[in-house]
């Protein structure tokens, strides 16, 4: 009698990824963690160019973050598609920061991809011919979330922190208004 045993080899379970040391704003200035979190599927080879106050920094690659010393007040975000395919990466906003404080946000495309599809039979001529019709609400595709930090941090530590090259305080433009003592806000 011969007995065949079969099993699943398992693969050693994935260690914790290493927590990301936030730094420390000067007492003059304001620190934002801009990120693209891997939980975002749309786009995944997509690195569109990130500016801060019209001043391109580096381009924002999936499952990436860059850390930005700001001065305080208002200051203006885009991101810049560098190709026809990253057409839906267009983006602008604004946040107002604080000196002294540190800040999280993600960068979304809010195009995800989903299953759901509806089917419509339309009548034409005597025939049916079903037609689908998905999710395509026109509204911008990208979104900029402010986080807590509990949850950037822990965000992080899946990332690679993209180097750009050493900038002094990015002041807000001229004009800027100050900034309320709630945080930053989109506007």
């Amino acid at each position: 009698m011969t007995f065949t045993l079969a099993g699943c080899a398992t693969s050693p379970p994935k260690s914790p990824p290493t927590p990301v040391t936030i730094r420390t704003p000067s007492a003059s200035s304001a620190l934002l963690y801009l990120f693209r979190p891997t939980l975002d599927s749309t786009g995944r080879g997509a690195a569109p160019l990130l500016l801060a106050d019209d001043r391109p920094l580096v381009p924002l690659a999936h499952g990436s973050y860059v850390v930005l010393a700001l001065g305080p007040g208002g200051h203006v975000f885009e991101l810049r598609p560098t190709s026809e395919r990253e057409a839906s990466w267009a983006a602008r906003t604004a946040f107002c920061v604080n000196a002294g404080q540190t800040y999280f946000a993600a960068v979304w495309n809010q195009e995800q991809p989903t299953g759901l599809t509806t089917t419509v039979v339309v009548p034409m001529g005597g025939v049916f011919l079903p037609l689908p019709i998905g999710p395509s609400a026109r509204r911008p595709a990208v979104t900029f979330e402010v986080v807590p930090q509990d949850v950037g941090a822990e965000a992080l530590a899946d990332l690679r922190e993209l180097k750009i090259p050493p900038v002094t305080d990015l002041l807000p433009p001229a004009g800027s208004a100050g900034c309320p003592d709630t945080g930053p806000a989109p506007r």
